[in-house]
């Protein structure tokens, strides 16, 4: 007769080296995440660039207004107020720090320049929003202008 005294199963040692992998793994995936470059705030900045892009295609949209304003009656210079809030969501903060006013330069082109912030929700700073010869530059909050971007 064979004898049938044999276990299956998995030894101690096996089983040790499984938690041991495991912790590994666990350790490696926890900074990963939380990390000050971790996924967390890879997501946040992501948001941040998201917001700035979507401000900049809001921006697109006020020159071809200022444009037709200015070649319609050349009295029509300025944006401010309520006609430059209207082009973003009712809920968004825009406040404006320098008049938007359409120029022409002594190339007969015509610029467009100003100031003004947008504070979108969810946000407790707002986004800075620079026009110098009808170039947008949009500034996400904490970021520093740089003096030759800056209008005074």
């Amino acid at each position: 007769m064979k004898n049938k005294n044999t276990q299956s199963g998995i030894t101690l040692i096996a089983l040790v080296v499984t938690i041991v992998v495991l912790l590994i793994l666990a350790g490696i995936t926890v900074g990963f995440v939380l990390s000050d470059g971790g996924i967390f705030q890879s997501a946040q900045d992501a948001k941040v660039d998201q917001t700035a892009g979507e401000i900049k295609d809001i921006v697109s949209q006020i020159y071809p207004v200022m444009f037709t304003n200015y070649y319609a009656d050349a009295t029509k210079t300025t944006l401010t107020g309520e006609g430059l809030t209207k082009f973003f969501p009712t809920t968004w903060e825009v406040t404006e720090t320098k008049t938007l006013t359409t120029t022409k330069g002594t190339d007969e082109s015509v610029k467009v320049n100003g100031k003004f912030t947008v504070k979108p929700d969810g946000y407790d700073e707002a986004f800075t929003v620079i026009l110098k010869d009808s170039v947008a530059s949009v500034y996400k909050p904490g970021e520093t202008i740089p003096p030759a971007a800056d209008l005074t």
